[in-house]
Order: structure tokens, then C-alpha cells, then sequence
């Protein structure tokens, strides 16, 4: 059984609109907060077709923003 793509569309709908209409959670509002972190993370990876379409660097640079919390 494959990923429901209509719920992940949906949840990147609702990401998008977070990313537009609230405002970000660390250092002083300019950084996303740690669940904006996991769920752009999600994200990426959903939003790919397969493993080769994902985009990695991406997902390894969200991580690193996640370690290093502002």
C-alpha cells in the first residue's frame, strides 16, 4: 500500500499556509520552531515521488537547524 498522496497534499497545503500566516517560533520569530522543523522535514520527503526524487541536502540542512536551535 502506497502513501495516500490526497492527505499529503493536503497536509502541504496546510504547511504552506503556516509558512504564509504564522509567524515562526525561535529566535525572536525569524526561525521556524521545532515542529515547523519536523513537519518541512516531512515535507520533503512526501512530497517526492520515491527516495531518488527526494531531496536530501534539503532534509539534512532542515535537520542541522534543528540541532542547533536558535
Amino acid at each position: 500500500m502506497g502513501w495516500n498522496r490526497a492527505e499529503i497534499g493536503h497536509g502541504l497545503q496546510l504547511l504552506d499556509f503556516i509558512g504564509r500566516h504564522v509567524p515562526p517560533g525561535r529566535a525572536g520569530g525569524k526561525e521556524p520552531g521545532r515542529y515547523h522543523l519536523e513537519a518541512l522535514i516531512a515535507a520533503e520527503r512526501a512530497s517526492a515521488a520515491d527516495t531518488a526524487g527526494t531531496d536530501w541536502a534539503r532534509i539534512a540542512a532542515l535537520y542541522g537547524e534543528q540541532s542547533h536551535p536558535g
